[in-house]
């Protein structure tokens, strides 16, 4: 998945990206001070035919 940013909501900016990822859990990324009025999480690639499960995405500054 990418973590991406924008200033209107029509132009991304990918800011933050993890590929590979063989198991569940929490994940936390760390990136440096960006900024952008939304934030959104984009997927790239499922692991299983289910889709995306996000329990908590947190944004701070």
């Amino acid at each position: 998945y990418d973590i991406q940013t924008s200033a209107d909501g029509t132009t991304w900016t990918t800011v933050a990206q993890r590929r590979g990822r063989t198991s569940a859990g929490v994940d936390t990324l760390t990136f440096p001070a960006t900024t952008g009025r939304y934030v959104r999480m984009q997927g790239i690639s499922r692991a299983t035919a289910y889709g995306y499960s996000l329990y908590s995405f947190e944004v701070r500054a």
